[in-house]
């Protein structure tokens, strides 16, 4: 239950910690100063989306880790999350990216509020 408990919090950490810079990309590259009420539903997408990422890793750890005591191979954590996470990297890329473009096609909008907020969301993710 401890080690539940610090990756949780390792999770959340780096899920806020995506913010600082998404922030700036959003101020400082796209030029943009609004910052309206449907921002703020950017913490629950990107939480959605770290959570999923989060849950696809442990899940590749478990099937290598399954592995690796199936063919009698080391089972510290590094032999495992190595392979694991190399594996787990390619989906977690093509959901990030179909994510990102989602957003980014907002961009195109009409209406400032929803293009703002597709380029803010894009900057998260």
């Amino acid at each position: 239950l401890p080690i539940s408990i610090f990756l949780g919090v390792c999770i959340i950490a780096m899920i806020v910690f995506s913010f600082g810079p998404a922030i700036l990309l959003y101020t400082l590259v796209f030029q943009q100063r609004y910052m309206g009420l449907l921002h703020l539903n950017g913490l629950f997408i990107i939480l959605g989306v770290g959570v999923d990422d989060a849950f696809v890793i442990m899940d590749a750890y478990g099937q290598e880790k399954a592995e690796a005591e199936a063919e009698k191979r080391r089972t510290n954590f590094s032999a495992i999350m190595s392979p694991a996470a190399h594996h787990a990297s390619k989906a977690c890329l093509c959901t990030s990216l179909t994510t990102f473009f989602a957003f980014f096609s907002n961009a195109t909008s009409n209406f400032p509020s929803i293009r703002t907020f597709g380029l803010f969301c894009a900057c998260l993710i």
